[in-house]
Formats: C-alpha cells, sequence, structure tokens
C-alpha cells in the first residue's frame, strides 16, 4: 500500500500547501492545479485532490479511522461498545486514531450517507468492529473495494461472519423495510413493515 496517490479533501490539500479554500477552488475551476495535482468533484460535491509530491510517511502509515454503525432497532449501547473495541485495537498497534465517524443505519441499502462519504474520501486505513457493520449480505464486495481505493480495511473481530452467528432478524427487517417503502410509498409502507415486524419476531400470528 501507498499513501502517493490517496485521495484527501481540497480543503485539507489547500491546508497542508498552505493556501486558503478560495484559492484552491479557483485553480481546481480554471485548471490550474500543480501539474502533479489531480482533483475530480465527487456526485456529492465533494473535491478530491490526490497530489503525487506527497511522500509516504511513518506518521501517516500509524493513523486509522473507525466506522461504527448500529441498526436504528439496536441498542445503541452497541455503538460504543464497537468503538471501544476498535480503540483498543489500535492502541495495542500503536495506531492513531484520527477520526470516529459514528452512524445509526440499516446494514443494507442507501441510508449508509457517512459510509458512502468515507469512500469518496478514501481513507487510509478503516478499522471496524465486525463485518456486518458494513455489511453482512455482500461483504466481500466492501473488502474488495476498499482493496481497489488501495486502502487497508480492518476488522476487529471476524468470529460471527465464521460461525454465522447472528443477525438474521435484522437483516430481514431492514430488507422489509426498503422493499415496503420502494413499492408501497411511505404511509401504506410504514403500516406493512410494522405488521411484517410482528410476524417476524412472533408476536402476530398469520
Amino acid at each position: 500500500m501507498t499513501n502517493e496517490l490517496r485521495a484527501e479533501s481540497l480543503g485539507r490539500w489547500a491546508k497542508r500547501c498552505g493556501i486558503s479554500y478560495r484559492t484552491a477552488w479557483r485553480w481546481f475551476r480554471d485548471h490550474r492545479l500543480p501539474e502533479d495535482v489531480v482533483a475530480e468533484q465527487m456526485p456529492t460535491g465533494t473535491i478530491l485532490v490526490r497530489d503525487r509530491r506527497v511522500s509516504t510517511n511513518s506518521q501517516q502509515e500509524k493513523q486509522a479511522v473507525i466506522y461504527a454503525r448500529t441498526n436504528p432497532h439496536q441498542d445503541q449501547s452497541a455503538m460504543q461498545e464497537q468503538i471501544e473495541s476498535c480503540r483498543s485495537f489500535c492502541g495495542a498497534r500503536g495506531w492513531t486514531v484520527t477520526q470516529i465517524v459514528r452512524e445509526i443505519a440499516p446494514g443494507v441499502g442507501p441510508q449508509r450517507i457517512k459510509l458512502a462519504r468515507l469512500i469518496e474520501q478514501g481513507a487510509a486505513r478503516l478499522v471496524i468492529a465486525t463485518p456486518s457493520v458494513l455489511s453482512r449480505f455482500d461483504f466481500r464486495l466492501c473488502e474488495a473495494l476498499w482493496q481497489r481505493m488501495g486502502s487497508e480495511l480492518i476488522v476487529v473481530d471476524r468470529s460471527d461472519e465464521i460461525a454465522g452467528a447472528g443477525g438474521a432478524l435484522e437483516d430481514l427487517t431492514d430488507a422489509l423495510n426498503i422493499t415496503c417503502h420502494r413499492h408501497y410509498g411511505p404511509k401504506r409502507g410504514n403500516a406493512l413493515v410494522q405488521m411484517l415486524n410482528r410476524v417476524v419476531h412472533g408476536t402476530l400470528s398469520v
């Protein structure tokens, strides 16, 4: 893994170079960025910069970003448990946690907005507690994506993935929620989701 072509936001790049954001934005707009600097604007509006002049240094190699996610139906104490697990893992390896991203969203679907931003920013090392924090359905694709970006995806505990333990009802609830809202709209979708949730959890006979 190298840091030479790692992406960073335009604002962070400008600060590192000692220029104002306005100046950096004007250079980007007018196609006047330095020869070894490549920038592109994401669909969200974020401008990402890759500066070939930035050399690898040991401090960057020791940095890590923690991403923690819980389902809206989960006990939110699980969020802090994820963070503490990741903190301990990073500390044991001498890594400095530069950012902690907390997100409350289903494990499937487009609601994981903060995760999408992390992908756009291209964090050099992303640390998560378990595979299901990103996705239980297509985690292998997530791994391939991070690898393709030249970044590290670190999973603290893969035991649930290996044993196939837990999460089935959460996944089913998320899938029902997304499907009902997409096909029936918010009002009718909510009513149907509530009924199906009672079926899934055994509180309504069918």
